[in-house]
């Protein structure tokens, strides 16, 4: 199947490599013909998009810098992405191709956690290793995946705790997208808050890519929540905030590391104003920095560094247990190295350890919570 227009569209956004179209039909990137493929399933239309690219972003340097030193044992690397929407069904579809129709052994994916729950159980029993780095729903702890991004429990705990504990709150409400991502991280926080002797009074949803908050702003104003913790995505938080500046809202929001993004202060600033957040970002390193400047004439943020460190967990996997899923598999879980953004060593579950911080919104700038 090939690759959707919108993949096509944001794919050339974030400014791939050669492209080649494989005897399968999936676009790949860089390298020749008969090069050592790794797959790259992605959110890269609709909401998440924005995150989505800035990760292809640095997957793609990582590939380049691989290929530019002789590659694996003088083969070099190839991508073949996919876009799999942060939509479930579209990522069992993808893995099962990659599986059956490529023989691809590691693939950087799913996007969203929806993608990667349903694409683990196909993974596992093709023999192909997931590597995420943007899924961070609780129950992929199970799911024998790796990812180089944080555990939802982490944020949520951490968020419940602050805000029953530092800010004196008692109600709550919620306002989630309505998938795994979502009701992973308002579970986590309701039995975190509810243990603190704090009550969730108030609960609305909304779809992937929603663009209309109106109702459910309304609701969550009427009721008698004194604060209201937001998870979206970055394509949704933008029209959220503008609507709840238009409304006239007035309650306290709380959310999470995906505020924490220029986007936000670029277009909506002045509506973000005053947004309490937990965080796991971290500033890319010096030199990461550096050279990402040098090449894409922009600043690095964590997106990017997460996704250069993704694609180096891979090569130095490949490198060190073979291009296999035996191999790459052992080889991730006894892995630990420095990257760009963040120590990347797994746990006995395969996620990657991180540590949260409290941010707020002030002045037009994220800055670390004081009252």
């Amino acid at each position: 199947m090939k690759l959707k227009i919108a993949a096509v569209i944001a794919i050339i956004a974030v400014g791939l490599l050669a492209i080649s179209l494989g005897p399968t039909g999936l676009f790949a990137l860089g390298g020749e013909e008969k090069a050592l493929e790794i797959g790259v399933s992605l959110g890269l239309s609709g909401s998440t998009a924005l995150d989505n690219g800035k990760i292809m972003k640095g997957i793609e340097m990582a590939l380049e810098e691989a290929n530019a030193k002789g590659g694996i044992n003088g083969n070099m690397l190839r991508l073949v992405v996919e876009d799999d929407k942060c939509d479930g069904k579209e990522g069992a579809t993808i893995i099962s191709r990659f599986a059956n129709a490529t023989g691809i052994p590691v693939i950087i994916g799913g996007s969203c956690s929806s993608v990667t729950l349903a694409m683990a159980p196909i993974a596992r029993e093709k023999g192909v290793v997931l590597i995420s780095p943007y899924s961070s729903n609780p129950a992929l702890v199970n799911e024998k995946i790796f990812r180089t991004i944080s555990n939802d429990l982490l944020e949520a705990g951490a968020m419940a705790n602050f805000a029953h504990n530092e800010l004196g709150l008692k109600r709550i409400g919620f306002l989630y997208v309505n998938n795994d991502y979502g009701k992973g991280l308002v579970d986590e926080f309701k039995a975190r808050f509810e243990e603190f002797g704090g009550n969730v009074v108030a609960e609305e949803t909304f779809n992937v890519n929603e663009k209309d908050f109106r109702t459910q702003l309304m609701k969550l104003e009427e009721s008698s929540a004194e604060a209201v913790y937001v998870v979206a995505y970055l394509g949704e938080f933008i029209p959220l905030f503008k609507q709840k500046k238009e409304l006239g809202f007035e309650k306290q929001i709380l959310t999470i590391t995906i505020l924490e993004q220029p986007e936000i202060l670029q277009q909506a600033g002045k509506e973000a104003e005053g947004t309490i957040f937990t965080t796991i970002f971290t500033d890319p390193s010096p030199e990461f920095r550096e050279k990402f400047h040098a090449k894409y004439g922009e600043e690095a943020n964590f997106w990017h560094a997460i996704g250069y460190d993704t694609m180096n967990a891979v090569v130095k996997a490949i490198e060190t247990g073979g291009y296999n899923e035996a191999g790459i598999r052992k080889a991730l879980q006894e892995m630990d190295f420095r990257g760009a953004a963040n120590r990347i060593k797994f746990n006995e579950f395969g996620d990657a350890e991180y540590e949260v911080a409290i941010k707020q919104v002030k002045e037009g700038k994220f800055v670390p919570y004081d009252n």
